[in-house]
Parts: structure tokens; C-alpha cells; sequence
């Protein structure tokens, strides 16, 4: 359904939003004690970083194309936050902001390429973390490494295991919105957005689309002489019945009481992505 991916979009928006706030203020602050510091590499990139923040801040509500933005903001800074570590002088501290990468990338990727740009920063984080600052008694480099990597192995676990549930349950209220209850077809929400689909569909492929509108007759006469529990039943069977008897591309949808409508995208091709789709 259309309205899924928009929910997600806004979603990701105000978290955004949020991260650019938090990026503004830590910026200005930690730029302002790396020049003190004599670290000006990595306060002009802060810098930069505050000034592109800003920039986004005022339109990423609105701005088209969000998941490249997103993408074009997030890679170069997490290679900063692995730079910070790799900048001589800098305190050991900082890699607890590598730790945020995992939580960040999920909530703004999603779940499949947050977990490749996790695996990817955090394993550049780590390395450098190892090169800088572990050295010396072996048993304790090996607990400082092994604490290190668990940590890191945590937060990506549970980023993963947040936004997979997410997304199913995300999924599954779409479903239930989309679907009546009595009869579990489809509802006038879920015909408003797939009746669009297939529009476009037979525009593009210059295909027949087909739209059939059905009632049933005298069934205010089974409600009034057996029950509204005979006329539930015998809506279910009715569902049952053609549903059984049309494709899986076809639509079958419950418009109202008695009312269905059955959507049928006519010479469809079995190997298109919309046909994979509606599937």
C-alpha cells in the first residue's frame, strides 16, 4: 500500500530532524574545544558538518529525494566520527559515538542497509580504536578488545532485532487497516490505493482494466428473518465462494453491507513486478 511508504518517510523525517539538532549543537561545542585543543582538521569538519546540518534542518520535512540526503549526510559522518578517533591527541572517549551507529543507520536506512553501514563503520571504528589505543599487557588488550567488539556486537543486534519488529508490525497494522473484519477481503482503503496501482499499470501497458460492482439481493430479508448472525455467515460464504473462483491478481473487495467490488487487471503478464506485487 502507498500509505506505508509515507508513513515510513515521515518517520524517518522527524528522526532526522532530531539527529540534525543533536549534530548543530555537539558540532559548535566540540569545534570549540578541538581548536582549543590544536585539533583544527577535525574542528573544520565539524564545522562543515554544523553548517550542512543546519542546511538540512531547515528542509528535510519537505525536501524530495530524503533517503539520498539521508545517505549523502550519514557516510561522511560516520567517517568522521572514525577519523576523530584516528586524529592524534584525541581522548578515547569518542568511540562512544561510534556506538551510535548502529541505532542511527537502522532508524534512517531501515533494516537491510542499516545493517551493511553498521557492519561497515563499526568494523572501521573498532580497527582504529585497536590501533590507537590498545597496547601494552596482553590480558588486558584482549579484555579491552573483547569488550570492545561485544559492545559493538550488542548495539547491532539490538538495532536489528528493534526495526525487524518494527517493520512486521508496521506491516501487520497496514494489513489489518486494509482488510475488512468480517469477511477478510480487502476494504475501501485497501481499493482506493490498489485501484490506483492498477490504473497506472494498464496505462503503462496499455492493458484493459475491469471494474465490477455487485450487490446481493433480497439480503435485508436474511438479516430481518434469520438474524444478522446468518447474514454475517452468509457474507463470509459469498467471500469464500469467489474468492475461490478468481485469480490471485484479481482484487475482491467489500465495499459495504452487501456491497462488493472486484477489480481485474484483464491480460496481465505473469512475469511483472506488479504481478509479483499484488501476489
Amino acid at each position: 500500500m502507498f500509505k506505508k511508504l509515507e508513513q515510513n518517510l515521515q518517520y524517518r523525517r522527524s528522526v532526522m530532524r532530531a539527529l540534525l539538532v543533536l549534530v548543530i549543537i555537539g558540532g559548535i561545542t566540540f569545534s570549540t574545544i578541538n581548536l582549543y585543543r590544536g585539533l583544527w582538521s577535525l574542528a573544520i569538519l565539524e564545522m562543515i558538518f554544523v553548517f550542512f546540518a543546519f542546511f538540512l534542518w531547515r528542509k528535510i520535512l519537505h525536501v524530495s529525494h530524503f533517503q539520498r540526503r539521508v545517505n549523502i549526510f550519514l557516510c561522511p559522518f560516520f567517517a568522521t566520527m572514525v577519523y576523530a578517533m584516528y586524529v592524534p591527541n584525541s581522548s578515547a572517549s569518542i568511540f562512544v559515538w561510534v556506538l551510535t551507529i548502529p541505532l542511527i543507520s537502522y532508524l534512517l536506512m531501515g533494516r537491510k542497509q542499516g545493517l551493511w553501514t553498521s557492519l561497515f563503520f563499526l568494523f572501521c571504528g573498532v580497527s582504529v580504536y585497536h590501533f590507537r589505543f590498545i597496547n601494552g599487557d596482553l590480558s588486558i588488550s584482549i579484555a579491552d578488545s573483547l569488550n570492545i567488539i561485544l559492545s559493538a556486537s550488542l548495539m547491532i543486534s539490538l538495532a536489528h532485532v528493534y526495526e525487524t519488529n518494527r517493520e512486521k508490525n508496521e506491516e501487520r497494522l497496514l494489513e489489518l487497516a486494509g482488510t475488512d473484519g468480517l469477511t477478510g477481503l480487502a476494504n475501501r482503503m485497501k481499493l482506493a490505493d490498489t485501484f490506483t496501482l492498477y490504473v497506472e499499470y494498464a496505462k503503462r501497458y496499455k492493458t484493459p482494466l475491469a471494474v465490477v460492482l455487485f450487490d446481493l439481493d433480497y439480503f435485508k430479508k436474511i438479516n430481518d428473518q434469520y438474524g444478522h448472525h446468518v447474514g454475517d455467515a452468509t457474507l463470509r460464504y459469498i467471500a469464500d465462494f469467489i474468492r475461490n473462483r478468481i485469480r490471485k491478481t484479481d482484487l475482491l473487495v467489500r465495499f459495504g453491507g452487501e456491497e462488493f467490488v472486484l477489480l481485474i487487471a484483464l491480460a496481465l503478464k505473469k512475469k511483472t513486478v506488479f504481478s509479483k506485487w499484488i501476489q
